[in-house]
Order: structure tokens, then C-alpha cells, then sequence
């Protein structure tokens, strides 16, 4: 049972979502509990530890990863002004606007700004898109041993486990279910990922990796 008063503030800022349709029905504790899937029993995120949640939306899964690692710093990224905008009230009404930043723009635009590409411990990605586009967006905003955690179907499971990523200098190292979801793991490696990559959206939707 979530108890921390945070949480009813979150509650009331994504009201906001919900009504335009930016968010489901999913309680604030079954948000809360999907978020802390993100964090396998055999990994744990150092302080200091850099973050992005790609895709971020309204906030969900960033804001609830950083309430539940104090000692984490986040960049919450989507292409929507409105989801940013909310996303934003979410950071401040629980007060982490000094580790949190929320950021307007494409991930394949930021993907290649030095201080974003190999700059982060962790990447998450909750409904971003199909695996290719996560995995080429998403993986060279890594520093080497850094980890992309997504959340995972059945369907989208097998597409990661038999995608080569070696064009982008990574692989997939873990998978684990809980009560709230399915997720898999991917870790930089050491190599380099070609300056062209993460391409524009078209030429990934034309020509996936995998």
C-alpha cells in the first residue's frame, strides 16, 4: 500500500493526463510497483547514477524511479509539449525539480548531442515504440556498461532476444518478470556505435535494424 503523501499529489497532477487521454487507469500503486520492476535483483543503480526515461510522457516511469532512488539524477524525454508540460508538474509537485529534469524534444535528435550520447547509467523505456526504434534511439545515449531496461510483451520479448545488436555496441544480458510486468535488460558494451546511428525516423521505419 503506498503511502507516502507524494504519491496523492501524483494522483492529482495525472488526473490531468488521464483526461486527455495521456495515461490509463492504472492506480498510482500499480504505477508505482511496474516502476520499481525496472530495477532487477541483480543490478542496483550507483548514486550519482545518470537516467533517461524515454518516451517519458507524463512522467511515468521517470518520476516514480527517481522517488524510489533518492540518489539518482533523471532526464525525462518526449516529442509531446503537452505530456512535458504535465510531466513537469508531476516533477515539481513532489518536489525533485532539482535532479529531474523534464526535456521537449526527439530522441533522435538528442541521441546525437555530445552531452547526451554515451552520457547515461540507465535508460528506460515503457511504450516508446517497437524494439528497433528503442534499441537505436535509446542505446546510444549509453556510457559503456550502462543498461536499457524496457518493459516487455510476449511478442516484443522474443524480438529482443533474437535481435543482433552489435551495430550498436550491445547486447542483451537479462530478462525477469514480476507481479507488475516483463522486462529485459541490454548493456553497452565496449565498441563503438557508428556516428549515423540513431537515423531519422523514416529511414528506421523503412529499414529497421532487426
Amino acid at each position: 500500500m503506498v503511502t507516502d503523501s507524494r504519491y496523492e499529489e501524483l494522483a492529482t497532477v495525472w488526473a490531468a493526463a488521464r483526461a486527455i487521454g495521456s495515461l490509463g487507469s492504472a492506480t498510482i500503486e500499480d504505477l508505482r510497483e511496474h516502476a520499481a520492476g525496472y530495477i532487477s535483483p541483480s543490478f542496483s543503480l550507483r548514486p550519482g547514477a545518470r537516467c533517461v526515461d524515454l518516451g517519458s510522457g507524463v512522467g511515468v516511469p521517470g518520476v516514480l524511479l527517481a522517488m524510489l532512488h533518492p540518489e539518482t539524477a533523471w532526464r525525462l524525454l518526449d516529442a509531446n509539449e503537452r505530456r512535458c508540460e504535465i510531466a513537469g508538474r508531476a516533477v515539481r509537485a513532489v518536489g525533485l525539480d532539482d535532479r529531474v529534469d523534464v526535456v521537449h524534444g526527439r530522441a533522435d535528435d538528442f541521441a546525437r548531442e555530445p552531452l547526451w550520447r554515451s552520457a547515461h547509467d540507465l535508460v528506460v523505456a515503457r511504450l516508446f515504440g517497437p524494439p528497433s526504434e528503442v534499441a537505436e534511439c535509446g542505446i546510444p545515449l549509453l556510457a559503456e556498461q550502462g543498461s536499457l531496461v524496457v518493459s516487455a510483451s510476449e511478442d516484443t520479448t522474443m524480438a529482443w532476444l533474437s535481435a543482433d545488436l552489435s551495430p550498436l555496441a550491445a547486447a542483451v544480458i537479462e530478462q525477469w518478470e514480476t507481479n507488475s510486468g516483463a522486462y529485459i535488460r541490454v548493456q553497452r558494451t565496449a565498441g563503438t556505435i557508428a556516428d549515423r546511428l540513431p537515423r531519422r525516423q523514416a529511414a528506421r521505419r523503412r529499414d529497421p535494424l532487426f
